[in-house]
């Protein structure tokens, strides 16, 4: 296999955006947002500033007031004001407002909900964070808040140094304090959450990684399993985005990743230990997303490819086997989202397909079976 495909396989999701160097605005009045956001076992979709989200609510992580197994029906998230961006995590999720306010809802037993009570809130909860937020991270079990100023605020756990506080002690956790500045020796302008580690590209455009390193995720040769700190990975990138296992990061015109990525039951990992060009036939890429084990991406053609994991039909591709290289699902295709073993995509005409596991209803289809294909919601 190419080390070009080799590459390929470990793309996580990101929006390609331009190196507008300087500092961030304010987000004094943002955009409301259209956009989808897939979880552990649920989803949710932004339309035009509200959110609506469906599937696995055990821990009240569809953010309407209650808790149960799942829910087939989607219902409205309650905020005071639209919604400029969502973030989800395995059993959580954070709504940044177009005022730069953050709320979050679903688990809190590591204080991802920004608070040191580890009770589940079922309705969203406003997180204390010192400035208006420009842009939200979340994975599993922590939280990263970009300030229109650049400091980078943060919490929940930090077991793995996913904070980037070198002064921390590694077997305090959750943190011991709601909200504290992360990665305080630098002012970024993206930042990206991964399973266990944490990247930042800086506003001069240098991309620092932390945390978790057992797949060689931080993009250092370095084979030790943790840094607590910040170290520098590439320069002159203007987008990072951090999975499960690997990180990727565009540089000029280049896409460039490195990491672990598991595509089956078997234990096949697609393996990086340093940054490697990927090439996606010459198509321009829009959008990329991961979540977990597959990976999707739309071009500017409004084309999906997705590849890696196929096991529950998340590919889309009527099939339920690992495909190694990126394929052609479906044209007419705005966004997608990838959640655990499963993709939502949103059409350019504005509806919605869902495809994968739907065991508690994560598909948004009203039902728990299981798609193979995308299937209107």
């Amino acid at each position: 296999m190419s080390r070009i495909v080799f590459a390929v396989l470990l793309l996580q999701h990101f929006e390609v955006i331009s190196d507008c160097g300087g500092p961030l605005a304010a987000p004094v009045k943002d955009a409301p947002a259209s956009q989808l956001a897939m979880g552990g076992g649920f989803g949710c979709a932004v339309d035009d500033g509200a959110v609506r989200c469906w599937g696995e609510n055990t821990l009240g992580q569809l953010g309407r007031g209650t808790t149960s197994a799942f829910e087939t029906g989607e219902a409205a998230v309650r905020l005071d004001e639209q919604v400029a961006q969502l973030a989800v995590g395995q059993t959580s999720a954070c709504a940044r407002t177009v005022t730069g306010r953050v709320w979050c809802w679903g688990d809190n037993a590591n204080s991802q909900l920004g608070r040191a009570d580890p009770a589940i809130s079922a309705a969203p909860l406003e997180v204390n964070v010192p400035v208006p937020v420009a842009k939200l991270a979340l994975h599993s079990d922590f939280a990263l808040a970009l300030g229109s100023d650049g400091r980078l605020f943060g919490w929940g756990n930090d077991s793995e140094g996913t904070l980037g506080r070198s002064d921390e002690n590694p077997k305090v956790w959750p943190v011991p304090k709601p909200v504290l500045r992360a990665a305080f020796d630098h002012r970024f302008k993206d930042v990206s959450a991964g399973q266990g580690h944490a990247c930042g590209v800086d506003l001069a455009g240098v991309l620092w990684c932390w945390g978790r390193n057992t797949a060689q995720e931080l993009g250092t040769p370095s084979t030790e399993h943790q840094h607590r700190a910040p170290i520098e990975v590439l320069r002159g990138v203007s987008a990072v985005v951090a999975g499960a296992f690997s990180t990727c990061a565009v540089r000029g015109t280049e896409l460039l990743c490195w990491g672990d990525t598991p595509i089956d039951e078997l234990g096949q990992v697609i393996k990086s230990t340093s940054p490697l060009a990927v090439d996606l036939g010459g198509a321009a890429v829009r959008s990329v997303d991961q979540q977990w084990f597959h990976t999707c991406a739309v071009t500017t053609a409004d084309q999906l490819f997705c590849w890696g994991r196929g096991a529950e039909g998340q590919l889309g591709l009527g099939d339920n086997t690992a495909h190694a290289t990126p394929q052609l699902v479906t044209s007419g295709v705005g966004s997608v989202a990838t959640g655990f073993f499963f993709t939502c995509l949103r059409r350019t005409d504005g509806t919605v397909s869902c495809m994968g596991a739907n065991e508690a209803a994560q598909l948004g289809l009203g039902d728990t079976q299981r798609r193979a294909v995308p299937t209107p919601q």
